[in-house]
């Protein structure tokens, strides 16, 4: 078994805090927001995560913020219940495994073992599992273990469905992503590793190191 590991996209900067003067100033603008879920939403530690992602950028990480809170009014239902998984326990393959002794939630994911390929279900599944692993925790990050065991071209070809990952976690979920590692990578997971990283903050390596 060969697995590679990477660290997540904007790993390189989650390391370093925003100046105390930016996070000040971005806390008093969210807490005097018209908009009581952005109020409500806006914990030191998740300011923190918008404004190490644009880079301490107050602007952008005020427009980031916004466009996130908006985003979560229209697709996180505190009620939600996966109608595929509740048809068939087979539907989806992405998995909560617990935490690591860093206190890093684990999420395992095989894209082969999954029945289901619509797109926005599948999205609608991943986004709610990882959001029941932190509540009320702005702080927490995760590592993503993708088995690769049974992937072929039919499941490569579906980069829509990487391309949503890589949008949604960049935009809405900041600073959350803590590594990935992938377990028997194949040849052509390679292409779509490479379209994927055009929506990602830094590239992704271009070669596994395997272990």
């Amino acid at each position: 078994m060969s697995i590679a590991t990477y660290p997540s996209p904007s790993s390189s900067s989650s390391s370093s805090s925003s100046s105390s003067s930016s996070l000040d100033l971005f806390s008093n603008w969210a807490t005097e927001h018209e908009n009581k879920s952005l109020q409500d939403f806006a914990s030191l530690a998740t300011l923190n995560r918008y404004l190490v992602a644009f880079e301490g950028n107050l602007e952008r990480a005020k427009t980031g913020l916004e466009a996130t809170v908006e985003w979560r009014s229209k697709s996180i239902i505190h009620t939600f219940v996966c109608t595929p998984c509740a048809r068939n326990k087979g539907a989806h393959c992405f998995i909560s495994l617990g935490e690591d002794k860093e206190g890093n939630v684990l999420i395992y994911g095989c894209p082969a073992r999954a029945g289901e390929t619509n797109v926005e279900e599948t999205m609608a599944h991943c986004v709610h599992t990882l959001e029941k692993q932190w509540p009320n925790d702005g702080s927490k990050k995760w590592i993503w273990i993708v088995d690769f065991k049974g992937f072929g071209l039919v499941h490569s070809l579906n980069a829509r469905l990487g391309i949503s990952f890589a949008t949604v976690f960049k935009q809405h979920f900041p600073e959350r992503l803590r590594a990935i590692a992938l377990i028997n990578p194949p040849f052509v997971f390679k292409a779509l590793i490479a379209a994927i990283s055009t929506f990602a903050d830094e590239p992704f390596p271009d070669q596994c190191n395997n272990k």
